[in-house]
């Protein structure tokens, strides 16, 4: 296979127990260029998506990906902006469309949800404190 002039970031340890399904990997796909990150560095690796200094990253598996979606250290709103290549050494079928896409779909959608009970949760909560707040006052003035 022809080997590609990409840089590409691999999230994976170099020295774990994954590291050798990946380099087959990277071998099988003629990616040589490559620069490895640990999993507990991918805001490092978010940052160079975001800065046009990535266009492709390697992931083990899907979680790995979602995990970092899930805590914030990925904008994958801007990597799909940006048309970053995802892939997945350890993945039935490692196009991101079909294994990432409909997750981050329903995840984003929880989000919605999530912030609409959380505004209305804190309207709920003001409106008791203004409420407080104005039975401390007249009780205040009663005394």
């Amino acid at each position: 296979m022809a080997q590609t002039t990409e840089n590409v970031a691999v999230v994976c340890d170099p020295r774990g127990p994954d590291a050798p399904a990946m380099k087959t990997f990277l071998e099988a796909r003629g990616l040589t260029r490559t620069t490895w990150h640990a999993p507990r560095d991918l805001d490092d690796v978010d940052q160079d998506v975001r800065a046009g200094r990535l266009a492709h990253v390697v992931f083990v598996r899907p979680d790995d990906l979602l995990d970092g979606i899930f805590h914030g250290e990925v904008d994958f709103d801007r990597w799909r902006a940006t048309g970053t290549r995802v892939e997945f050494a350890l993945a039935p079928d490692s196009t991101t469309d079909q294994t990432i896409e409909p997750a981050w779909r329903s995840w984003q959608q929880w989000r919605r949800r999530h912030r609409r009970r959380q505004i209305i949760g804190g309207t709920i909560l003001s409106a008791v404190a203004i409420a407080a707040a104005f039975i401390l006052v007249w009780l205040s003035g009663r005394g």
